[in-house]
């Protein structure tokens, strides 16, 4: 819902732009200055944050699987010690199963 509301609302700011300066050397000046700090708020702090927490979250998923497989299968009720099913293993090291087939794990 916001990225619907900031794209109409930067299609409103383009338009007044268009209407107030037209194709000039100030609109030019202007969208060029919007266009860099922009770019570098996306690269920076959006991404940043995705470098920051995929990890984490990675770790918090494997570490809640080891708890669950710590448990034992009988008190998981028969679920797999994953929180994704038999398809996923969690990334190594420290794998719910305490084998990895790839060789350095």
């Amino acid at each position: 819902m916001l990225t619907v509301l900031g794209a109409v609302l930067g299609l409103v700011r383009d338009q007044a732009i268009a209407r107030y300066f037209g194709a000039s050397d100030a609109s030019d000046a202007f969208l060029i200055a919007w266009t860099v700090p922009e770019m570098a708020a996306t690269l920076l702090i959006e991404d940043g944050m995705a470098l920051l927490l995929v990890p984490a979250f990675s770790l918090a998923l494997t570490r809640r699987a080891d708890a669950e497989a710590a448990k034992g299968a009988g008190a998981a009720g028969g679920r797999s010690p994953t929180p994704y099913g038999s398809w996923w293993r969690p990334p190594c090291p420290g794998s719910a199963s305490g084998s990895w087939p790839v060789p350095g794990c």
